[in-house]
């Protein structure tokens, strides 16, 4: 929105702000804010940073956790949830030492800049294209608690059957994948939705309801820089949110809410390009028209898939999405339109331009920067490790890895065996130091930690099966 600082005071004093709110990333990809008020900006202190406590986004020890974070004046934009008038704009973070701050290399942003600068460093790619496909589900309602004398879940949606109530319409969709209104409820929502992320400058190809009945919903984004991709990923889910409360409702991205539903996740379409040329492109029918070089980058993704899910599906309940059935990959293998493998090759992208491989098993739980620098360095290692997914075993297959498992490298189906994938596959991430030894070492011990208060949990489903033993 502003090019520099002075551009965005002048803004300020014409256009009547009120307050100004800096977006920060913790470690899991959660948003933070802090606002100041809009007439107290200076330019000093603008440009020096703001000190903060990174203990508290996972990030260092509380004993030594002083950091600086920096706005990005040219990420503005005006809040389109706040009372007051309010410009809203991410920050980068820094480290203090004696020679001054500096980019402080754990923070998610870096990582994903350092990430793609590798490839141009490498004269691979000058550029590095994504384009997400973000699922959720919207509620009307949501009650859960968990305590160790009380545990319950209760999700209630008028799209759907998931009513405990009287339905008043009598309408309901069994299966909700491009159903239209009336039994789409949530029409009025995707489209507002779709809107303020245009404003936003949000570029929306389209949005439907997807499979999941009980008011799942797709929002499907144009192609573009892999970064600024992660940033609207974040920017999504906080419009998704911060609306679905003014209509009364309540949206997740968690990638399993409901048992027996489809999952939601976040697939992502992926190209490298140089000097505007898709080097995805090729003319080899046996591998859909894709080049060596993106058969590579596939090979290194699928080889590094067990380890790679460490980051793409950070959750315990990421594993509850990926199994048989609902269209969630479970197999590392790619082929073409085959929505049960780990790697699709789309049948309608055949142009030179258009050729792409989508990568499925990821979900929103994950932080995007880390998840798809993750992708990146996966991919890079498989093209400087030529590796061949035929020979690895990976494809191509047309099969339905549901009915052929027995073929197939199975992806991990929890996130133990994902981080303890990763204890043992982590040096592609650390080429360059793009992952910081301290951040893989850090996530792990988070991750073990969330595994560990997981195995004590007792859930209803044990009573049902276990209490009159």
């Amino acid at each position: 929105m502003f090019e520099n600082v002075n551009e965005m005071l002048d803004f300020i004093k014409k256009n009547d702000i009120k307050a100004i709110c800096y977006k920060l990333i913790d470690i899991q990809g959660n948003l933070k804010t802090v606002t100041i008020p809009a007439l107290d900006l200076k330019i000093d202190e603008f440009e020096d940073g703001y000190g903060f406590d990174g203990s508290n986004y996972g990030y260092a020890k509380v004993e030594n956790s002083d950091m600086l974070f920096k706005g990005n004046c040219k990420t503005s934009s005006i809040d389109q949830f706040s009372k007051f008038k309010t410009i809203s704009m991410y920050a980068d973070v820094f480290t203090l030492d004696e020679k001054g701050d500096a980019p402080f290399a754990q923070y998610p942003h870096t990582i994903l800049q350092k990430a793609v600068s590798l490839f141009r460093e490498k004269d691979i790619a000058d550029s590095i294209w994504f384009l997400p496909e973000l699922e959720f589900y919207v509620f009307d309602k949501v009650s859960f608690n968990n305590t160790p004398e009380e545990s319950h879940l209760l999700m209630e949606s008028s799209s759907g059957n998931l009513l405990t109530g009287e339905n008043l319409t009598g309408y309901k969709s069994e299966n909700g994948y491009h159903c239209s209104q009336p039994l789409d409820t949530l029409n009025d929502y995707r489209t507002e939705l779709m809107l303020l992320a245009e404003n936003q400058g949000i570029d929306v190809k389209y949005h439907h309801h997807e499979v999941g009945a009980a008011g799942q919903i797709e929002l499907e984004l144009h192609g573009g820089d892999v970064s600024t991709h992660a940033l609207n990923v974040i920017e999504l889910k906080y419009m998704a949110k911060n609306l679905a409360l003014q209509y009364g409702k309540t949206a997740t991205f968690m990638p399993k809410p409901l048992r027996d539903h489809p999952g939601s996740g976040l697939h992502v379409h992926i190209k490298l390009l140089k000097d505007n040329k898709n080097l995805f492109y090729g003319t080899d029918d046996k591998y859909y028209g894709l080049s060596p070089l993106a058969l590579k980058f596939l090979g290194g993704i699928l080889k590094h898939g067990d380890s790679l899910l460490a980051f793409t599906n950070p959750s315990i309940n990421s594993y509850k999405r990926l199994v048989k059935g609902y269209e969630a990959p479970i197999a590392k293998i790619f082929g073409k339109a085959n929505r049960t493998s780990a790697i699709r090759i789309p049948a309608y992208a055949q142009s030179e331009v258009d050729k792409r491989i989508e990568f499925r098993p990821q979900d929103a739980s994950c932080n995007p920067f880390l998840s798809f620098a993750a992708i990146l360095m996966a991919g890079l290692d498989g093209i400087l490790s030529d590796v061949d997914p035929e020979k690895e075993g990976f494809g191509p297959f047309s099969k339905n890895s549901y009915q052929s498992e027995s073929e197939f490298k199975s992806l991990p189906n929890s996130l133990d065996k994902a981080i303890n994938a990763l204890k043992k596959d982590r040096d592609y991430l650390e080429l360059g130091n793009i992952f910081p030894t301290m951040l893989i070492d850090n996530w792990i011990k988070q991750k073990e930690r969330e595994i560990d208060e997981y195995n004590r949990q007792v859930t209803p489903w044990e009573f049902q099966k276990y209490y009159s033993f």
